[in-house]
């Protein structure tokens, strides 16, 4: 007896049905799956694309830090005035490739440079005035810092717990919650001045276009020479320098003997000393009673002015302008093998300049103004011909200044654009003789 076919039909359905339903949870799950799956090969490649990123940046750094030394080394082979041509440089800094990426270099444009307010390029810290190397008084005229904000930071620095009228000292820090001390030393980050009284996140942000706490350079020469001190030196050692005469360099140190040679610009006060049995000089005969008669003197030099059996006659200078600024990057009154705080007259914008002592608005801008149409100064001495500055002014000026940099600020950002991965590196970097130092290091700015 056979079995009935009638119920056949509607159990093969079923089955069919539920294989059917098998088949749609499995392409739901294997979709899934490859949404998943594509998902954590794009976190993996944007990860991986982070990790190339930040080496892009590395070698944005390392490949500025190469073409800074090269600058370097050919300005003190040549002995040539040196201002890095780095500081606008796209066709050298924006966008090099490096494998499927790039780095570019970059700075904040000022008045208006660079398209959008960028420029591929970097920036010196001795353009910037140094907080570390401020007085009081100096510090009042860095653009946006108030008095009382002014004294604060001085009172904050000093190495001392006496209060600066409208400044602020240890009780007002002590009194917070936590409480904390006053460095009393220099300040080794610009946001460390958020700790000091009365200074804001918006403050600190407008000022450091304008100001840092790392410029510092070397005492030499542009050819990488240290300078010869016009305090210690022997006769023989200054008469070594070129345009420095032995007759000239016994009168600098007999010079010394009487009064410390506070600049370079000091030299111009220099006479030929009086030999023995020689009666003194006659006032405003041999020194110049008026600056008319003086500069007649300065014009002729130690060699042709009125020569006596040994050089210059008694009494009369013997260094003009001219011969000042021939010989004013080979000698140095400083006593410290670097220079801090030194502002370099031919990359500071005047609002820097006029920060420093004696300098007003008007003669920052006109020596913006003269290196614009003249050239770079090759030493302090050159300020001389900007108008307005006179010698007192450039006295005060001259162990403030400095004609070279060697402090850069290099902000790398290496990108890709296949996944808009992108780091940043923000460094400050220091060039020695040979290597360089790094003073600070930032990622992700």
């Amino acid at each position: 007896m056979t079995t009935p076919l009638r119920h056949t039909t509607p159990m093969r359905g079923a089955i069919l049905i539920g294989v059917l339903w098998c088949l749609v949870l499995l392409s739901l799950l294997v979709t899934v799956m490859l949404k998943s799956s594509k998902l954590d090969l794009r976190v993996t490649k944007n990860h991986s694309d982070s990790i190339e990123a930040h080496y892009a940046a590395l070698a944005g750094i390392e490949r500025v830090k190469a073409l800074l030394h090269q600058e370097a080394q050919a300005a003190r082979t040549s002995g040539a005035t040196w201002v890095t041509r780095l500081r606008d440089a796209p066709e050298e800094l924006r966008d090099v490739p490096l494998g499927r990426g790039v780095f570019r270099i970059l700075r904040a444009g000022r008045d208006g440079e660079g398209p959008g307010g960028i420029v591929y390029g970097i920036t010196d810290e001795e353009s910037r005035f140094n907080l570390n190397t401020a007085s009081a008084e100096d510090l009042k005229k860095v653009p946006g810092l108030t008095e009382p904000v002014a004294a604060a930071i001085a009172d904050w620095i000093d190495d001392d717990h006496t209060l600066t009228p409208e400044g602020a000292e240890r009780e007002s820090y002590l009194s917070r919650s936590p409480p904390y001390l006053p460095r009393n030393g220099p300040i080794e980050s610009l946001l460390e001045l958020l700790l000091v009284e009365g200074v804001r996140l918006d403050l600190v942000l407008g000022w450091s276009e304008w100001v840092t706490v790392h410029s510092a350079v070397r005492d030499v020469n542009a050819r990488g020479k240290t300078r010869v001190s016009l305090q210690k030196a022997t006769e023989a050692e200054l008469a070594a320098v070129d345009g420095i005469s032995s007759e000239l360099a016994r009168a600098i140190v007999a010079q010394r003997g009487r009064g410390r040679l506070e600049s370079v610009v000091d030299l111009l006060e220099v006479t030929a000393p009086q030999r023995p049995n020689e009666p003194p000089p006659q006032p405003g005969v041999a020194e110049g009673a008026s600056r008319g008669g003086a500069e007649l003197v300065e014009a002729v030099g130690a060699a042709t002015a009125a020569p006596g059996p040994r050089g210059g006659v008694s009494g009369q200078r013997l260094v003009s302008e001219q011969l000042l600024q021939q010989i004013a990057d080979e000698v140095t009154t400083a006593e410290k093998l670097e220079l801090e705080g030194a502002v370099n007259v031919n990359t500071a914008d005047w609002r820097v300049l006029a920060c420093l002592p004696g300098v007003t608005e008007t003669l920052a801008r006109a020596i913006v103004d003269y290196r614009s149409s003249s050239g770079s100064f090759a030493n302090a001495a050159y300020l001389l011909n900007v108008p307005g500055m006179t010698r007192e002014i450039l006295k005060g000026l001259a162990p403030r200044v400095s004609t070279r940099s060697e402090t850069f600020r290099i902000l790398s950002e290496g990108y890709f654009s296949s996944t808009g991965a992108r780091k940043r590196i923000e460094v400050i970097v220091r060039l020695g003789a040979y290597d360089f130092e790094t003073l600070t290091w930032r990622e992700d700015v």
